[in-house]
């Protein structure tokens, strides 16, 4: 699935690999309670317990999606950033293909 929505959106293996690796680490935070990564995925809406439940390509498009649906575009982009690095704005143009 994931493939697919990269050549959909024309990105680069390698940028999705390390987006991946960031959104790992950022999960394994974001178990910490009181930590900036907790708190942005608070801010995101969403439950803990059912992202981690999810395999990595399902949690990828459910965090983007999260994301995307703030209407502030600055807002949007530091939230991405916090979670995917310098590949956030490939990550919300791919996840916007589904």
């Amino acid at each position: 699935m994931i493939k697919e929505l990269m050549r959909r959106a024309n990105i680069p293996q390698d940028r999705i690999n390390i987006s991946f690796q960031r959104m790992a680490k950022f999960l394994e935070r974001s178990a910490q309670a009181g930590t900036r990564e907790a708190k942005v995925f608070e801010r995101l809406g969403l439950q803990y317990g059912n992202i981690i439940r999810m395999n990595p390509d399902q949690q990828f498009i459910a965090i983007g999606k999260a994301i995307d649906g703030f209407t502030n575009g600055k807002e949007r982009l530091a939230l991405a950033n916090a979670i995917y690095g310098r590949g956030a704005r490939d990550v919300l143009n791919m996840v916007r293909a589904v």
